[in-house]
């Protein structure tokens, strides 16, 4: 498996670990937060929502809804990088 192969592999189970991860500290009540990590531990990953970008936005908690923002688009991103790495490793296309 040549490097960019298993780079672009990293990136997707990063992609996949951020939110599981991260998410639960931008929990909006103590028990949601001791729920995810419980649900986390069983092997289910709760991922944002748009409901929980709309209850944060309502509220305005707007440190809360900038956190599952960028959460999303970290995530969505590497993933996306991570294929993209792929791709290029297996056609054989330097940069």
């Amino acid at each position: 498996m040549n490097k960019l192969k298993r780079i672009g592999i990293i990136f997707i189970i990063i992609g996949a670990f951020i939110p599981s991860v991260l998410y639960p500290f931008a929990s909006l009540t103590t028990s949601a937060t001791l729920m995810q990590i419980f649900l986390g531990s069983k092997g289910a990953v709760y991922q944002p929502r748009l409901a929980d970008m709309l209850a944060t936005l309502f509220k305005g908690m707007w440190s809360i809804l900038g956190q599952i923002a960028l959460l999303t688009v970290l995530t969505f991103s590497i993933r996306i990088w991570g294929f993209y790495l792929l791709e290029k490793a297996e056609s054989n296309i330097n940069f």
